[in-house]
């Protein structure tokens, strides 16, 4: 894959980061928090290798079998409150002991799901390559449902 692609797909999951903080403050950001906003962010993905646009869901699984310990030291080091799982939820829910029902569920076009554990909050989403504004709005209001 074209490193092009990867850059595009960055840019891509970027503008749907600003997009949910811009809706939570409600106005444009200053170029500070826009440098602050990019230092918040981690993008982990489960391979550690380039890929290809998508992955087939049986070597979604070998994938997160081969990194397990590095996707959880990964989790350990950044220290986020909140993860949003773009399709890959499902891989992560026995080793984070969710066991439970989403707290809160929102419908619609892009579905997400909140689950919360130990003060962090987790979201079982779609992958966010090639979303729209509807999709930045699921997540906002998954985020924001008590």
């Amino acid at each position: 894959m074209p490193i092009t692609n990867h850059f595009t797909e960055l840019f891509q999951q970027l503008h749907l980061i600003f997009r949910i903080i811009k809706e939570k403050k409600q106005r444009d950001l200053s170029p500070e928090e826009i440098h602050n906003t990019i230092k918040q962010i981690a993008f982990i993905n489960m391979s550690k290798f380039p890929g290809k646009k998508s992955t087939p869901s049986n070597k979604l699984e070998s994938l997160y079998t081969d990194w397990e310990d590095i996707l959880k030291e990964q989790r350990t080091i950044y220290k986020p409150n909140i993860i949003i799982f773009g399709n890959t939820f499902h891989y992560f829910k026995k080793v984070l002991g969710i066991k439970v029902k989403p707290i809160h569920r929102t419908s619609g076009k892009w579905s997400a799901d909140k689950y919360e554990k130990d003060g962090m909050i987790y979201i079982d989403a779609y992958h966010p390559s090639r979303k729209n504004d509807d999709y930045v709005l699921s997540i906002l209001k998954t985020i924001d449902k008590k």
